[in-house]
């Protein structure tokens, strides 16, 4: 059996320390009542409240707003609080104020000689992920142990060392932040561009209609403003003339059977519909020659890919990377003239147009159970433009979705950044200037 001991790899740095973690930080000793006072007003931090790999809090509540009942591990300001489940996903946050942690976390309390941020960087770097990754599998579950974290060691630089080091990677999380809160200003922002193009459309040099060219107040129906020019119909009246408008997946809930295989066919899922694009996190697959009995089903790109159950109303369009096939009766196909539909135009009615959000929660509450159906989709009304008009409108979302990306790009690369500067950092590769 390998020796998963995590010991320096390269001599130690110039006057840091080899030493056994456990010998630089204290464990807790017995548990708490979250029940009782004070315990049950403080903050109860779980593993879910907590980000993967950046350190950062996701949400706080009290023991007591989240119904607590059994016993938790008490911390205090300047510990860091670790999940000892699937270590590989690296939560562990530095706890600001007193509080109590779920049983699956250890609070981490730092010695005299060791800085807080310090420590929160070793626990999210690589070489220590790594370690608890590897040695948690020994009981077939991934949870690391008092035992098995004894025995992890590493070198520790000087206390103003430590102190450095954390604060350049404060500087990172901080320039990090700043961008994500521009993603989300960003987002809301297109949220509210979608919402203009979808009522009041764009002239022909793709800017958006003046108020003044709407038409308002359409009695009799659940769209009340559109723009001059637009007409109001069914999504049936743009159907393609070649395809049936509407297919329903051709396999039931089940996934076993000898039809399924670890690779071939790509076969959609409701797992698989992401925000507007097709992920690869549960796709499934069948062999060739059971697709070729299912034709009938294949995504043709421009298709609209429908979830009639759970969110229902969420739909992705299909893009020539993509074909595949439809697993169950929880999607539908939706296919559509693509001489008068730009199905990316489509595909904006039915998951940001409120009329249309609407249209499919009042039919799908109506019919008692969380489930659309053909004569839902048949029934819901839509605005359209002119064929010319939806690749403009069409055009301009694409434009905002390109800016964001763009900015999630510049994002991500600061997260890249982090973890080599974390690396060469905690390893003293690189070396923080008196």
């Amino acid at each position: 059996m390998p020796d998963l001991m995590m010991r320096a790899t390269r001599p130690a740095p110039e006057g840091w320390i080899v030493d056994k973690l456990v010998r630089r930080i204290s464990l807790p000793e017995g548990q708490v009542d979250p029940k009782r006072d004070p315990y049950r007003h403080w903050p109860l931090i779980a593993p879910d409240h907590v980000e993967s790999g950046t350190g950062r809090l996701l949400a706080v509540s009290s023991a007591a707003q989240q119904g607590a009942i059994s016993g938790k591990y008490a911390f205090q300001a300047g510990d860091v609080i670790y999940s000892k489940i699937r270590p590989y996903l690296r939560k562990a946050t530095l706890a600001e104020r007193v509080g109590i942690c779920s049983a699956d976390m250890y609070p981490l309390r730092p010695r005299a000689d060791v800085h807080a941020g310090f420590l929160l960087a070793l626990i999210l770097g690589e070489n220590f992920t790594r370690f608890a990754s590897a040695v948690s599998m020994r009981s077939g579950f991934p949870k690391i142990n008092r035992e098995e974290l004894a025995e992890y060691e590493t070198a520790f630089p000087p206390y103003d060392e430590q102190r450095r080091i954390a604060k350049i990677l404060d500087v990172v999380d901080a320039a990090i932040q700043q961008v994500e809160a521009l993603l989300a200003k960003f987002r809301l922002m297109k949220v509210g561009l979608l919402r203009d193009l979808l009522t009041r459309g764009t002239d022909q040099h793709g800017r958006l209609r003046s108020p003044g060219d709407t038409l308002r107040d359409l009695r009799g129906g659940p769209i009340r403003q559109i723009p001059r020019g637009w007409t109001v119909g069914t999504l049936e009246s743009m159907r393609a003339s070649d395809r049936p408008f509407i297919k329903t997946g051709p396999f039931g809930s089940s996934l076993k059977g000898e039809h399924w295989t670890e690779s071939g066919v790509p076969v959609v899922t409701i797992g698989s519909l992401g925000e507007g694009e097709f992920t690869n996190s549960e796709l499934l697959y069948i062999s060739d020659r059971k697709a070729s009995e299912l034709s009938a089903y294949m995504l043709e790109e421009g298709d609209l890919v429908f979830s009639r159950v759970a969110d229902v109303g969420r739909s992705v369009v299909v893009r020539e990377a993509e074909r595949g096939w439809i697993m169950s009766s929880n999607l539908m196909r939706i296919s559509l003239d693509r001489n008068r539909v730009v199905p990316a135009f489509a595909h904006m009615n039915l998951v940001a147009a409120a009329s249309t959000r609407e249209q499919i929660r009042r039919a799908v509450n109506a019919g008692g159970r969380e489930v659309a159906n053909t004569a839902i989709l048949n029934s819901i009304k839509f605005a359209w433009p002119a064929f010319e008009e939806q690749q403009r409108i069409v055009e301009v979302a694409d434009s905002a979705s390109a800016h964001i990306r763009a900015v999630e790009s510049s994002r991500d690369k600061l997260k890249l950044q982090k973890q080599g500067l974390m690396h060469d950092l905690l390893t003293g590769k690189v070396r923080v200037a008196l």
